[in-house]
């Protein structure tokens, strides 16, 4: 019980120096939450003004844009927020705007804006390999980056950062609750399709609270895309599913597995999905992760969250789980889609599951693959992510 106590002090504290303004970067929503005024945009590398509406596009290679909320939700400079749809649209001008891979990333907790955060730094160099696997294209797209970051970092105090963990938690909720990821995810969808390219591919990666952040903005659109998809009777086929982007990635996810419910239990007999359906979400979770493992659900306890589904996250609880991804060469010999058996760079995404082409993916994998919550940039493993994005951006447009 003495322990208990402790940790129960320990959280208090950490929620109040999370939530008191103790935060790494104290942030402050823009004056002008509606419109980017004219050269009003601040080059990050030069320091000079410019206008994102008419600013040379696409930018200089790699590019990553990055869009700040604070610890509320608000939009922290909206002509961040211009100067990445801009860098979506193109110029009027162009004669022939290039496709775009668009990828979202969400960081998670311990994370944010600065300079020389080190997810910033491995999400770069996912686009830059995402950019030359595109060069190999018959016509290759342009690949923008779009790192969207919030005070993921609320304390820069060894030891007494892990204490920030479940005062984070309320962070990330927050930030989900205002609204503005989903519709930043939404109006970015909506520049892409309007200028009627095939070929444009948006994907959203979210890691640990970002991937709670990025779950949280899309999944109530795939819910409703799902349910008008239903071919309304027993045994019927659903049409193809799209949801407000292409594919959602989530890496050792931060949420309760109760979240997803709605979800897995599209995982029925009674109805099978389009041949042609390409995966929705991409769910994978190391068992190494111990704050997931561990510290969630000790939270989760503390807080009277008791039922299974609540106090564990989606990434430990088992009978969700459709896939495995392990070290492997070549195939697995399993039949199904494409994605039930999906191997490259050492390593094999196999199916666990008895219904084969279900879109929504949860797999596990161990420490080799992700060495523990925050092991997601291993080479063999970004590898294997950027060649199952192109793989998906491959299928969906056939």
């Amino acid at each position: 019980m003495d322990i208990l106590r402790l940790v129960a002090m320990a959280m208090l504290a950490s929620s109040f120096l999370a939530t008191s303004g103790c935060l790494h970067r104290s942030l402050e929503a823009a004056e002008n939450q509606y419109e980017c005024e004219y050269n009003g945009a601040i080059d990050s590398t030069t320091g000079a003004l410019y206008d994102p509406e008419t600013t040379e596009r696409p930018s200089p290679k790699p590019i990553v844009k990055r869009l700040e909320f604070t610890d509320e939700g608000e939009v922290v400079n909206r002509c961040a927020w211009s100067d990445a749809l801009f860098e979506v649209k193109g110029l009027p001008s162009q004669s022939q705007r290039n496709p775009k891979l668009i990828v979202f990333y969400i960081h998670g907790w311990k994370h944010d804006n600065s300079n020389d955060d080190e997810d910033l730094k491995q999400f770069t160099k996912l686009v830059q390999e995402l950019d030359s696997t595109e060069l190999s294209r018959e016509r290759p797209r342009d690949v923008i980056g779009i790192f969207i970051s919030w005070p993921g970092k609320s304390l820069n105090i060894p030891i007494l950062e892990n204490l920030s963990f479940w005062g984070r938690k309320g962070g990330a909720d927050r930030v989900s609750a205002a609204g503005n990821v989903t519709k930043f995810i939404s109006s970015a969808y909506n520049v892409s399709r309007i200028q009627h390219n095939k070929d444009d591919y948006i994907v959203g990666i979210g890691h640990s609270f970002g991937a709670r952040i990025l779950y949280s903005s899309v999944s109530p659109i795939l819910l409703h895309a799902m349910a008008v998809s239903h071919p309304g009777a027993r045994l019927g086929t659903y049409g193809k599913i799209h949801g407000s982007i292409d594919l959602t990635i989530l890496l050792n996810p931060a949420f309760e597995a109760s979240k997803y419910t709605a979800i897995d239990a599209s995982r029925r007999h009674q109805e099978e999905f389009n041949e042609a359906q390409p995966p929705l979400i991409l769910t994978i979770s190391t068992e190494t992760d111990l704050a997931t493992k561990f510290a969630f659900p000790l939270g989760q306890i503390l807080g009277t969250r008791w039922r299974a589904r609540e106090r564990t996250t989606l990434g430990n609880y088992g009978a969700y789980r459709t896939h495995y991804l392990q070290e492997q060469e070549g195939s697995s010999g399993i039949d199904g889609v494409w994605y039930d058996n999906f191997c490259t760079s050492g390593l094999c995404l196999v199916r666990d599951n008895p219904i084969s082409g279900f879109p929504f993916i949860f797999a596990k994998t161990n420490g080799s693959v992700l060495p523990g919550h925050n092991g997601i940039w291993e080479p063999p493993f970004t590898k294997w992510l950027a060649d199952f994005i192109e793989m998906s951006s491959d299928q969906r447009i056939k």
